[in-house]
């Protein structure tokens, strides 16, 4: 069931409480130029407001299934002054098949530093996305996986060349 994956939206910091820990590890990123983000789930778009002001010399990059979502939403977003300076590049994206293409046409030349997986919440979804994603990922990337208490046993044993943290529902892999 879609509904599954929750379709809240704009719960990653106050309800999950998950602040402390992209402060601590966006923080070496906040002086960067010329960087890529990636948000996968983005709903409404209200994430990709807070990345937009966050960086505002970032390229950012939503995915959903259903970016209508976010279509619908940005009258209301802009109404909270949200993409003063960037407006993201939102695509369709199943996390459930192949995205290969999109993601190659996307990032063969700009690699992604930031990426938030915050879409559908399972083991499946989670791996696949990562496992999609990683040829793009740049040599100083940080990932998040957030609403999954499940995957980073999973995606640890996989992929042990990376560092990775967890904090109950949300998993974070970065490059040594």
């Amino acid at each position: 069931e879609l509904n599954s994956g929750g379709m809240i939206g704009g719960d990653r910091m106050l309800h999950h409480s998950y602040s402390q820990y992209y402060a601590k590890y966006l923080l070496p990123y906040l002086k960067k130029t010329n960087i890529s983000i990636v948000e996968v789930g983005i709903l409404k778009g209200t994430g990709l407001a807070i990345w937009s002001d966050i960086f505002p010399n970032a390229k950012i990059f939503g995915f959903d299934i259903d970016i209508n979502h976010y279509l619908k939403n940005i009258p209301n977003l802009k109404k909270q002054k949200a993409f003063k300076k960037i407006k993201p590049k939102v695509y369709n994206f199943d996390q459930f098949k192949n995205n290969k293409l999109l993601l190659k046409k996307l990032f063969s030349k700009n690699k992604i530093n930031i990426c938030i997986d915050d879409g559908f919440h399972s083991d499946k979804t989670a791996m696949n996305t990562f496992k999609q994603i990683k040829p793009y990922l740049s040599k100083d990337f940080i990932y998040f996986i957030e609403d999954n208490k499940t995957i980073y046993p999973e995606i640890r044993k996989k992929y042990p060349q990376y560092t990775m943290y967890n904090y109950g529902e949300l998993t974070i892999i970065k490059n040594r």
